[in-house]
């Protein structure tokens, strides 16, 4: 725990250096750019501003374009997987029903071998006697009213 408790803190200190040391980077940039704006003339001036305010536009653009696109990303991955957990949750649906069906087919079937002594292959004995009987319908005959 205690061990856990000092890496936080020595990755809490190593990112406050980075940020200071990034800080201290700019800030050195930016006296240097100073100097260098103080020792141009005034049309060299201008335009070198005028360059540095369309590439800072180009950099944000670029980056607006960047954050477009992985929003767009994001969303379509959200979008697929919402719909893999509507699938996922239909087959399950499907699955629970089958289970159930096949469940109660069981609870059925042990009720009447235990009450009545029909078991599988009674049933199947059962079948198998009327097909010699010939009183077997093997295809479901369509009832048409008669007029």
């Amino acid at each position: 725990m205690e061990q856990l408790q000092r890496r936080r803190e020595e990755e809490e200190q190593r990112r406050k250096a980075e940020l200071e040391r990034l800080r201290l980077e700019e800030e050195k940039r930016e006296q240097e750019e100073f100097k260098r704006l103080q020792e141009m003339d005034e049309s060299e001036r201008v335009k070198y501003l005028c360059r540095k305010e369309q590439e800072e536009e180009e950099r944000r653009n670029k980056e607006e374009e960047r954050k477009k696109r992985e929003a767009e990303a994001a969303f379509r991955i959200a979008e697929e997987s919402r719909l893999q957990m509507e699938l996922l949750d239909r087959q399950m649906a499907m699955l629970q029903q089958q289970l159930a069906f096949k469940r109660g087919l069981m609870l059925e079937a042990g009720g009447l071998e235990k009450t009545q002594g029909i078991s599988r292959p009674w049933i199947y004995s059962y079948f198998t006697f009327l097909q010699l009987l010939g009183l077997n319908q093997t295809k479901a005959e369509p009832t048409t009213p008669k007029p």
